[in-house]
């Protein structure tokens, strides 16, 4: 039984989702014909996320009734923003993007806003919200910057971080989730194998932190995940930054990769690490 069970979390969380990026980027390249256009990859990670995430949780009736049920249209939203608004000069994706994530911040944290004073609510509005665009800004600054392989490799290890986090603060829900977006990013790596022109540009670094942001929110809100540990793996998003850097510039793709990688790792391992101390294995899980 627990062997079945196993299997069948392998599969929603890592099989599907990949199955699912993988058929539909490469369904696009071939269609499009140029690899190069970022909404392919951004679509597929989109295809390969809400695949994993109905997968895992069902489908709930429309409007769902609970916050985390609104994540696969969240994505699916940013997708087609994001998108859009790829190509176009910065100032308008940046408003894009803040009136985005404005309205994303404000959808999941609706539910707890009638508990909290005025002052409550628009202090978690405005630190969630800008801590978001602050992300966002450092990934679209440094994000075309890594090699096409490099990027979805990043992507993988702090999605992964977060799944682990999740798993050990007692949402194994919310853990198959996360993986289920690493497993989507990981996809897209191997992709880049068949198609070496493969983008991923602003579009897919919109949607990939657009998921990641949902679990980071609905992790610490409503699981009460230790918010030390969630910040540390937002933290770890900024080791794209690393990738700006001249000297790093100059050394191989790989030596390169691996640098980003483990720099990324490190406040992912402390995180992890921090949750194990905390004791946070004593209560039961909850299949949120």
């Amino acid at each position: 039984m627990e062997t079945s069970m196993m299997i069948n979390a392998m599969l929603q969380s890592a099989l599907y989702p990949m199955l699912a990026a993988g058929a539909v980027t490469l369904l696009l390249c071939k269609v499009v014909g140029r690899t190069e256009r970022d909404y392919i990859t951004a679509i597929g990670l989109c295809a390969g996320f809400v695949t994993g995430f109905f997968a895992i949780s069902g489908f709930a009736s429309f409007p769902p009734l609970r916050v985390a049920d609104w994540t696969p249209y969240v994505v699916i939203t940013a997708t087609l923003l994001f998108s859009l608004f790829s190509g176009r000069k910065l100032i308008f994706r940046l408003a894009a993007a803040a009136l985005f994530i404005l309205a994303m911040s404000w959808l999941y944290l609706r539910p707890l806003l009638r508990s909290w004073s005025t002052t409550q609510d628009l202090s978690w509005m405005a630190v969630c919200s800008s801590l978001l665009l602050l992300l966002w800004l450092a990934w679209e600054w440094a994000g075309p910057k890594p090699q096409k392989r490099e990027l979805p490799l990043l992507m993988v290890v702090i999605a992964t971080g977060a799944s682990v986090v999740t798993l050990i603060g007692s949402s194994a829900k919310l853990a198959q989730i996360s993986g289920a977006l690493a497993a989507s990013c990981g996809a897209l790596f191997l992709v880049s194998f068949v198609c070496p022109k493969l983008k991923l540009g602003s579009a897919a670094i919109g949607v990939f932190l657009t998921a990641l942001a949902g679990q980071l929110i609905n992790a610490h809100f409503y699981v009460e995940v230790s918010w030390i540990a969630l910040c540390l793996i937002y933290i770890s998003g900024f080791a794209i930054l690393l990738t700006r850097l001249p000297r790093l510039a100059r050394l191989s793709m790989p030596l390169r990769s691996g640098v980003v990688l483990a720099a990324a790792l490190v406040p992912i391992v402390i995180a992890v690490l921090l949750m194990v101390f905390a004791g946070s294995q004593e209560d039961p899980y909850d299949y949120y």
